[in-house]
């Protein structure tokens, strides 16, 4: 089958490589920036443009991989009937392709993607599509990548989004900020490593709500205040370490008087 990347980033990348393994053909790749696209379709053996005009119109299976919210302004410039288009997104509705083709279609990997991703299990990959010869279409396409594979609407996966910026992205930028209080101190940040390992393994065995402890569950005000007092001179720390504090403390039980 031929497929068009619309995209050249981390999306478009690690993709556009796992299709060309399986024996997909890219024959084109689409960016806004000529050299982007020059540099992944030089990876994917394919030709490229930086104009929607020029696209190549008798590929069967387009996917669209710009971020959010540019899927529609891209979409709105194409019609491709007769084509598979498929946007690789969480939080956008499928619907925004229903001007492009009468066939449209979902996936989206519940994964942090980056260009050195060279595999998706054991994440799972959500789908869709407006059609059932499609949707088998598109999970003979993605077993190959995960056994993990699940259809799920535009209102499901909306949440999904969410719900995984809350527990990855959210975490990591906890971790950020951490990292950078320990690059400021000297403390070595490896040092948090095996404890935050702990708190994800413990997941496999017990919920969150059992799992949780420190000062804020507990009620330690002592604690907190002097933890607060570290972060003076820091001012987004300080302001992300208050409000979570507080937030825990009343959803414990505890009068957050600090």
């Amino acid at each position: 089958m031929q497929v068009v990347l619309l995209g050249s980033g981390n999306m478009a990348t690690v993709f556009g490589k796992l299709m060309l393994t399986d024996g997909y053909k890219i024959v084109q790749v689409y960016s806004r920036n000529i050299d982007n696209a020059a540099a992944l379709a030089g990876q994917l053996q394919a030709s490229f443009t930086n104009s929607l005009q020029n696209i190549y119109t008798e590929a069967d299976i387009y996917l669209i991989t710009v971020k959010d919210d540019a899927i529609k302004a891209v979409a709105d410039q194409m019609h491709l009937n007769g084509k598979l288009i498929i946007h690789m997104s969480g939080a956008v509705p499928m619907e925004v392709l229903q001007n492009v083709s009468e066939r449209i279609g979902v996936i989206w990997p519940m994964k942090s993607i980056n260009k050195a991703v060279n595999a998706i299990a054991p994440s799972t990959i959500f789908y869709d599509a407006n059609n059932s010869a499609d949707k088998e279409l598109i999970v003979q396409m993605v077993s190959k990548w995960t056994t993990n594979i699940e259809q799920a609407n535009d209102a499901t996966r909306l949440k999904l989004h969410m719900l995984a910026a809350l527990t990855s992205n959210f975490s990591n930028f906890l971790y950020s900020l951490a990292y950078n209080y320990c690059e400021q101190e000297k403390i070595s940040f490896a040092a948090l490593i095996p404890l935050i390992e702990e708190t994800a393994k413990r997941l496999e065995i017990a919920t969150p709500l059992a799992t949780q402890t420190g000062p804020a569950k507990r009620g330690d005000i002592a604690t907190i205040i002097s933890h607060v007092k570290l972060l003076e001179s820091n001012s987004a720390t300080s302001e992300v370490y208050d409000f979570l504090s507080k937030s825990i403390m009343k959803y414990y039980g505890h009068e957050p008087k600090f």
